[in-house]
């Protein structure tokens, strides 16, 4: 039997070995029967597609990676959009030096920002939104804490500031976090190391489950398996500039996160895309 079936690849391979004869041809797995086709896979019916956006710190984004992330988000469609935390760098809300020629610069941010949710949403007009407040967020919330005079207003929250119900985005607090299905944490993160994946690991530690964040500016995965399972955390990598006005020469990678959700369940998929010089590949396509 064994070696029928050998004779049997070797003119199909004869059959096909000329450049004129290419075609695509099922996958061949072994089974009682011999070589059969592999059924391929449904297309994720069970699933959700999502898309996990980092450190944008507006207006520093790095505009041509968004351009391509906008085309990427239109493609690929996702069930949810996941804002990582960081949105807004909030550079005038430090509680740091600042450099007096980009003082005064709060309105002409949250414009941006409003701005390129818009985008996002006219990218993917059915999609679910959900936005995490990251620190640099939270820098608002400090502000208004040593300000206590007008910190009831309503109007200087960040879900009002930046429009998300108009936008359709669901607001998560700094520090909380996402729970999907119980098997995935999605969070901005408050943990920082030295080098890539580090920080994933921390991560996965502390919460015991897997998770994607972003935080740290850098693309590292971290896997683990023990008693209780296989488990996988992500650093979700950056969108902004690779130099920002409070940090210069920095050990960050560019990039961002999606991935195919189990609902109902608890299974998950997740591809982390690497950015090199504003390009990357994407669910098969090359955006450049």
């Amino acid at each position: 039997m064994i070696e029928w079936q050998y004779r049997c690849l070797q003119s199909i391979s004869r059959e096909f070995e000329s450049p004129s004869h290419l075609q695509f041809m099922p996958a061949l797995k072994m089974s009682k029967r011999g070589l059969v086709p592999v059924q391929s896979g449904s297309p994720f019916a069970d699933f959700e597609k999502s898309v996990f956006i980092p450190d944008a710190h507006i207006p520093h984004l790095e505009e041509a990676i968004f351009e391509k992330l906008l085309q990427f988000l239109h493609d690929f469609q996702p069930q949810k959009i996941f804002i990582l935390g960081d949105w807004m760098d909030f550079y005038n809300l430090s509680k740091f030096d600042q450099d007096p020629t980009l003082f005064g610069q709060l309105q002409k941010e949250l414009n941006l920002g409003k701005f390129y949710l818009d985008k996002i949403r006219s990218a993917c007009p059915k999609a679910g939104g959900i936005f995490l407040e990251g620190n640099h967020e939270d820098r608002l919330r400090r502000w208004l804490w040593k300000n206590p005079e007008i910190a009831s207003l309503m109007a200087l929250d960040i879900p009002s500031l930046l429009g998300l119900n108009e936008v359709g985005f669901d607001f998560i607090p700094y520090k909380d976090y996402y729970n999907y299905n119980g098997s995935l944490i999605i969070k901005h993160g408050d943990i920082v190391r030295m080098h890539s994946a580090y920080t994933a690991k921390a991560e996965l530690e502390k919460h015991g489950v897997s998770g994607i964040s972003g935080h740290t500016h850098r693309l590292g995965q971290f896997n683990k398996t023990d008693n209780a399972g296989q488990r996988v955390w992500q650093e979700a990598g950056c969108i902004c500039k690779m130099e920002l006005p409070w940090s210069k020469n920095n050990n960050w990678q560019q990039g961002f996160v999606y991935g195919y959700m189990e609902n109902p369940g608890n299974r998950f998929h997740i591809v982390p895309v690497p950015i090199i010089k504003s390009r990357f590949f994407a669910d098969g396509t090359y955006y450049r």
